[in-house]
């Protein structure tokens, strides 16, 4: 069968924030995307650069939001969802207790799947929570100390569904449409790729709407040429002429393509 097939990436979708963008919104819109389904989705913030200078002042903020959030806490509240599975759970937790960054809120569990959204800052690039796909309410915080250092450790890992970016340079914003890759990039906001329907869905395998119909048709070519186009044909059988050899030879851009005409059942001729 020629079927069509299609793959989604699977890089750690990653945050950039360089400080320039309000960091209480950041912050907040950051937090809001990492805690959508206990952090369960595919376009979930899964880590974010943010310059060294500025992380301290992220993390007061994203605690800030989180106590806006849930003002009883996240264990208690109704407005977070529960992770998936006992497995999950416990492997979300063993990477947690393996991370050689520091905590700076969260990191509580209870006996019902409970995970409460995490922020860990200072986290190492060999660190346990940037080992594979976290798909769940920690967040690390990786600083940097320039864009360009940023750039080279997103460009030195796995592409990511979407990036996210917090900046209102446009130099920046620049930098990462030309020199990154990623299925999508968000600027100044997170899952918000999802809200505009004329995006192309390109970190899931263009599987959505209009996209999933084109994706998954085989589409195949097909031509009938009618007798009636043998007297235009016939310069190209041997034995081969001087004639022949110079329509051969002339640039396709210099040659006279006859416009095609449909028949009754809608084929295409010349």
């Amino acid at each position: 069968h020629l079927t069509p097939l299609t793959l989604e990436l699977g890089g750690k979708s990653p945050v950039i924030v360089d400080g320039t963008f309000d960091i209480t919104i950041a912050a907040k819109r950051i937090l809001w995307g990492k805690i959508n389904n206990a952090g369960q989705i595919c376009v979930t913030p899964d880590f974010v650069l943010v310059l060294r200078d500025k992380q301290e002042e992220l993390c007061q903020a994203l605690k800030e939001a989180y106590e806006s959030f849930y003002p009883d806490g996240a264990l208690n509240s109704t407005s977070i969802g529960r992770i998936v599975t006992e497995a999950h759970h416990k492997r979300l937790t063993g990477l947690l207790e393996r991370t050689k960054g520091e905590i700076v809120f969260g990191g509580r569990i209870n006996d019902k799947k409970g995970f409460e959204p995490t922020i860990v800052k200072n986290v190492p690039g060999d660190d346990s929570l940037l080992e594979e796909e976290l798909f769940g309410p920690i967040l690390p915080l990786v600083p940097v100390d320039s864009v360009e250092e940023a750039i080279e450790f997103v460009n030195d890992r796995e592409h990511a569904l979407v990036m996210y970016a917090f900046t209102e340079d446009e130099k920046v914003k620049r930098a990462l449409i030309e020199r990154t890759t990623s299925g999508n990039l968000v600027f100044n906001d997170t899952f918000q790729q999802l809200a505009v329907l004329e995006l192309t869905p390109s970190p899931d395998g263009r599987q959505h709407l209009k996209y999933s119909f084109e994706n998954f048709s085989y589409e195949r070519s097909s031509i009938d040429v009618p007798k009636s186009a043998e007297p235009a044909l016939s310069i190209r059988y041997p034995p081969y002429t001087a004639e022949s050899f110079a329509f051969f030879s002339t640039p396709v851009r210099e040659a006279k393509i006859p416009k095609p005409y449909l028949n009754g059942n809608g084929s295409a001729h010349l």
